[in-house]
């Protein structure tokens, strides 16, 4: 009558460790999906971020480049028709060269 009630006893605790065994294993599939799909989604936004950080810097540069090209810059001259250098400093510089190639074929013609 002991050893029926021990197997018994031994047999319930063997079909309740066998349950937990299930679920265990349930639950470590569900934590294995959802840490895929958590994976899956951290790449997604990786690679949008990479495309999002793309567009802005080709943005930022086009926009940049507008602003910076010396046809932009507005024409502000000095009295003595030269560009100002703060604003213009290519600009200056290409008139200071124009200015002393005229010169230079001035002074040509002269002598």
């Amino acid at each position: 009558m002991l050893s029926t009630v021990l197997l018994l006893f031994s047999a319930v605790f063997m079909c309740l460790a066998a349950w937990c065994a299930v679920r265990a294993h349930d639950s470590l599939m569900a934590a294995r999906l959802l840490t895929r799909e958590l994976r899956s989604r951290v790449e997604d936004l990786d690679v949008e971020t990479t495309r999002n950080s793309a567009n802005i810097k080709r943005l930022t540069s086009s926009v940049g480049g507008l602003s910076r090209g010396p046809n932009r810059i507005q024409d502000v001259t000095l009295p003595n028709g030269l560009p100002d250098p703060k604003i213009d400093p290519e600009g200056w510089r290409a008139a200071v060269r124009s200015k002393g190639q005229q010169v230079k074929i001035t002074k040509r013609e002269i002598n």
